[in-house]
């Protein structure tokens, strides 16, 4: 594969809303704002390399992708990914 340049304002993902008021419709995030929601997120929770997340949100949701999935990859944090949630599993 040839190597892609991407620039700060281009599109870098494109999540659907629920439709509570309409259609879903497909948001753009730009790779500027997955990047600064993360390095926001790691700021505010205080995630490190040390840390390891346990995940069990769905991957087709903002918070399960951004918040959880990225924000962890970004701060050098490992990630237990669970097929589905349950106490005992946790």
């Amino acid at each position: 594969y040839a190597r892609v340049e991407i620039e700060p304002d281009d599109t870098g993902l494109i999540i659907y809303t629920s439709g509570t008021t309409g259609k879903p419709k497909g948001a753009m995030l730009t790779q500027k704002n997955l990047v600064h929601d993360a390095r926001n997120i790691i700021h505010v929770w205080e995630i490190s390399q040390t840390d390891v997340l346990c995940h069990a949100l769905p991957l087709f949701h903002v918070h399960g992708l951004c918040f959880a999935l990225h924000t962890a990859f970004l701060a050098g944090a490992h990630v237990i990914m669970l097929d589905q949630f349950s106490p005992q599993g946790v």
